[in-house]
């Protein structure tokens, strides 16, 4: 006889309820996972590389690769370093073509290897329609220059390098040396930049000064005493007898700046002491002019009155003339001499060149002195006023 064997079952509904409760337990863990990884990249996000990895990198390709890939492409290199007065910076390639070739073919298969390799342009300066500048960034950062030129116009680079790459330049003009010769003075003399010393005439120290302040590589200018509207009383006896004033005869101006040049033979120029009643004064500035003329001598108008007609004087009569674009000390305060050093240097930025007065005074002694130790000037360069004149 068979033996009856007896299954035991599950009713269907439970085993339904299990299965649904296997699946939201499954999708439970699956959203509770997802919700664990969001977090982790929220809240401890990837390392990315620093930018100075970036730069360096960049720059490594740029130099090496980009190099090469653009040579076997048919342009030749040129080699700036055996180019004489050619100051180009630092990660500029120059490639020539050949005249009868496509400058505009030959721009896309550069930007063609650029852009395969993570570059990109983002300025793009024509040169005298013989060629072109390329600003070229990697990643969002500036790493290099590409000139790409026609053959046999090298002496384009020259001003490439002028129009393109030159910093701006500031003149920055101390008055009034001349009374005496302290620690601050000294310091002035012994500041490692390009400055400009100007010397009152006819002072104790003011010989002395001048020849020191070119021994230590500054240079010299005559800070002319000028009549002013009302401030006689700021000139001392010294000043009055070289002082310019506004109802002199040709021969008395004439005669006094002769004598302030025999006193500062080293004066590559001149600029004025006040002389708000003078500087408004055709004849009186034209006379001026044509003496600084003859002895070779540049003038800085330190634009004591709005109503100056020095500038204008000067260009007329073909001396060299600058203007002062900020007056840098007239508050002896740390932070509003920085200002006004910060506006100098936005001036310079604007129009390439700019043109600041201060005073032998501690405070400004100071400021020059901390401001160049932190690399303040480090985008801007410190010129003579007789690079600035024109």
């Amino acid at each position: 006889m068979a033996k009856r064997v007896r299954y035991l079952k599950s009713p269907y509904g439970i085993i339904l309820r299990k299965i649904r409760d296997e699946k939201r337990l499954k999708y439970l863990f699956l959203v509770l996972l997802g919700v664990i990884a969001f977090l982790v990249y929220y809240f401890f996000p990837v390392s990315r590389p620093s930018e100075s990895y970036i730069l360096a990198e960049g720059y490594r390709k740029y130099v090496i690769k980009i190099k090469e890939d653009i040579k076997r492409k048919g342009f030749e290199l040129v080699d700036i370093s055996k180019l004489r007065g050619i100051d180009l910076p630092k990660g500029t390639l120059v490639f020539e073509i050949g005249y009868e070739q496509s400058l505009k073919e030959k721009e896309q298969v550069l930007f063609k290897v650029l852009a395969r390799n993570g570059f990109e342009v983002y300025k793009r300066l024509p040169v005298e329609e013989k060629g072109f500048v390329y600003f070229v960034s990697y990643s969002g950062k500036p790493v290099g220059y590409f000139i790409l030129m026609r053959k046999g116009y090298r002496e384009l680079l020259k001003s490439v390098t002028d129009s393109f790459f030159r910093k701006p330049r500031i003149a920055v003009i101390i008055d009034d040396f001349g009374y005496g010769y302290d620690e601050v003075v000294r310091g002035f003399l012994e500041l490692d930049v390009k400055l400009n010393i100007s010397i009152i005439p006819g002072h104790r120290y003011s010989r002395m000064i001048s020849v020191d302040a070119v021994n230590a590589g500054k240079e010299v200018l005559i800070h002319m005493p000028m009549e002013a509207v009302e401030a006689n009383r700021r000139y001392n006896d010294t000043e009055q007898e070289f002082m310019i004033k506004a109802d002199m005869s040709s021969v008395e101006v004439n005669e006094r700046i002769n004598l302030a040049v025999m006193e500062l033979p080293e004066a590559k120029g001149m600029n004025n002491h006040m002389g708000s009643l003078v500087t408004v004064k055709p004849d009186i500035m034209r006379v001026v002019a044509m003496n600084l003329k003859k002895k070779n001598l540049y003038f800085v108008d330190s634009l004591t009155s709005p109503q100056s007609v020095a500038y204008s004087i000067m260009k007329e009569e073909g001396v060299k003339v600058g203007v002062r674009s900020v007056f840098l000390d007239n508050e002896l305060d740390f932070n509003e001499i920085k200002t006004k050093f910060d506006k100098l240097k936005e001036i310079a930025r604007r129009k390439g060149k700019a043109i600041g007065i201060g005073h032998v005074k501690r405070e400004t002694l100071e400021v020059l002195r901390q401001l160049i130790r932190k690399g303040y000037f480090s985008d801007v360069i410190f010129v003579f006023a007789s690079e600035v004149v024109e």
